[in-house]
């Protein structure tokens, strides 16, 4: 990817195992995304 450094991967690779172990999907965590964005437009934190 471009602009990342080797830490940022890293970095991800660690959230990714860690959401694995919680049992998250790829799907799951997407949906999380779009309503806490969703939130965030109507001035929620």
């Amino acid at each position: 990817m471009k602009g990342l450094e080797s830490s940022d991967y890293e970095s991800i690779r660690e959230m990714v195992v860690e959401w694995k172990k919680e049992g998250l999907t790829s799907a799951q965590l997407g949906s999380i995304y779009q309503h806490y964005n969703h939130i965030k437009r109507l001035g929620g934190e």
